[in-house]
């Protein structure tokens, strides 16, 4: 092999020098074989991580960025479900817009039902304020102050966490708003609390049904809150495509007990694919460059090519984005091999190249 090697090197040397005494360096397209992987142009995955939250990633293969990410977290202990909607497995093509499933949360349902019986109460106490009647029971409004007082102070000492949390990043913003809005009710209910009680001795209404009124603005809200966050629980493909059946990552991903995905979307439309080219090659492939499989009758064009250089085994690369030009139909992961067909360049430098491949 050696022998055969050096041979060829003397050869080329020999027909470098007699081109070069003869001053005859016609120029000739650069050309080189290379293994391309064909990708869809985008995808979009749901997946369960390790701790039972949900993972959205939108990857635009063409640009090589991530569209989107997303994770919907769940307070530990809360019964989370994932439902899939079935009736897109019926389905040949997913649209935009197109249900994926629904996720229903044990503890954000028992929190709405919980302020929503708060709120209730508070309306039923605010129609018993304004319509004449006034409590007779002093010491049951005594207790009624002292135990708002102590949910306060326990919930001020929750705050204290939660304010902790946010700087560590271990929750989500929308749990901080949750535990402040609870906080102010707090704050609330111990000023009604208060003016409940003075109400008794007094016989003065006004200023409670002004805090009542305020208590169920501030419950209200923190029930339109949950139920902006329940309704952002409904999954919905963000692309056009086909669902991916990839059974060989679910495999590994259940063998590695990290992330579960629980489905793939892949664009059918517009594939792309991914091609490394040596370093010392890529001045002569630019953009636009015709790009030819050896086994079919695929073709493509360079829509654009890495900035930087990546090793693979002992040589850099630079790793081109192929865009396929006509309507086959692919396997994407599926690796081919490729001419790339470059300009032109002169005949010594050519020689050059492939001398040193």
């Amino acid at each position: 092999m050696q022998k055969r090697t050096a041979t060829w090197i003397t050869i080329l040397g020999l027909a470098l020098l007699a081109l070069y005494f003869f001053g005859y360096n016609p120029n000739v397209i650069f050309s080189t074989t290379t293994k391309i992987i064909v990708y869809p142009a985008e995808e979009w995955e749901l997946v369960r991580t390790i701790d039972g939250n949900l993972l959205s990633v939108h990857k635009n293969h063409v640009k090589n960025y991530v569209n989107n990410y997303s994770v919907t977290e769940f307070q530990r202990g809360d019964a989370v479900r994932f439902v899939l909607n079935h009736k897109i497995f019926e389905q040949e093509f997913i649209k935009v817009g197109d249900t994926i499933g629904y996720v229903y949360s044990n503890e954000e349902q028992r929190r709405l039902i919980q302020l929503r019986g708060q709120l209730n109460v508070l309306q039923a106490e605010l129609e018993f304020h304004t319509t004449g009647q006034k409590p007779e029971d002093v010491k049951f409004a005594e207790k009624k102050l002292s135990l708002a007082k102590q949910e306060l102070e326990t919930q001020r000492k929750l705050m204290e966490r939660t304010n902790a949390l946010i700087q560590d990043n271990v929750i989500s913003k929308e749990q901080y708003d949750l535990d402040l809005n609870e906080l102010k009710v707090k704050e609330l209910s111990v000023e009604l609390a208060q003016a409940n009680l003075e109400s008794v001795d007094t016989g003065e209404k006004p200023e409670m049904e002004k805090l009542i009124r305020s208590k169920i603005e501030a419950l209200s809200n923190e029930i339109d809150q949950i139920q902006n966050r329940l309704d952002l629980l409904t999954v919905i493909s963000p692309i056009n495509g086909r669902i991916a059946v990839d059974h060989g990552s679910m495999l590994v991903s259940s063998m590695l007990l990290s992330t579960q995905t629980i489905i793939k979307i892949i664009s059918s439309e517009n594939p792309i694919g991914i091609m490394p080219i040596r370093l010392n090659h890529s001045a002569a492939i630019e953009k636009n460059a015709i790009i030819k499989f050896k086994k079919s009758k695929t073709e493509g064009r360079v829509k654009s090519i890495n900035n930087t250089a990546q090793p693979v085994i002992s040589a850099p690369y630079i790793f081109y984005v192929v865009e396929l030009t006509n309507n086959e139909t692919y396997t994407f992961g599926e690796i081919q091999d490729v001419v790339a067909y470059g300009s032109k360049i002169p005949f010594t430098q050519y020689l050059s190249y492939h001398m040193n491949n």
